[in-house]
């Protein structure tokens, strides 16, 4: 019995039409024996797929006037390499028409993922 690939369907289908943004994942550093004031460097690996923003919200903190920014967006995983899904921690890079590029970071708890596997909806602030 086949089933439906609708990872690959709503990215080749769908995913497309949408504009791209950029995951940024990273992962802890190693340490150095030789080196032990090298610290544990985290590295990053960005990677582009596309997105729908489905909520967008920007206010102004009252004690300092610090522009926050909380949105959610839909991340077309078949756009992403197999294997690769947004989690807490990681940041998207994204742009809303007349505001310009944004960078937020996933929340905790900010991912979830649709039945099909097509989709995730990450949580985001920054």
């Amino acid at each position: 019995m086949n089933g439906i690939d609708f990872r690959g369907t709503f990215a080749t289908l769908i995913g497309s039409k949408y504009p791209t943004c950029t995951l940024t994942q990273y992962t802890p550093g190693s340490y150095d024996i030789n080196n032990p004031t090298s610290g544990t460097a985290k590295t990053s690996i960005d990677y582009s797929c596309s997105s729908q923003v489905a909520s967008y919200n920007e206010s102004l903190r009252e004690s300092d006037q610090v522009r926050t920014v909380a949105a959610t967006l839909i991340v077309f995983l078949g756009t992403l390499p197999f294997g690769v899904v947004p989690r807490a921690g990681d940041r998207l890079t994204f742009t809303i028409p007349g505001t310009g590029t944004l960078t937020s970071a996933i929340i905790q708890e900010g991912v979830e993922m649709n039945d099909s596997g097509a989709t995730a909806t990450c949580k985001v602030l920054g």
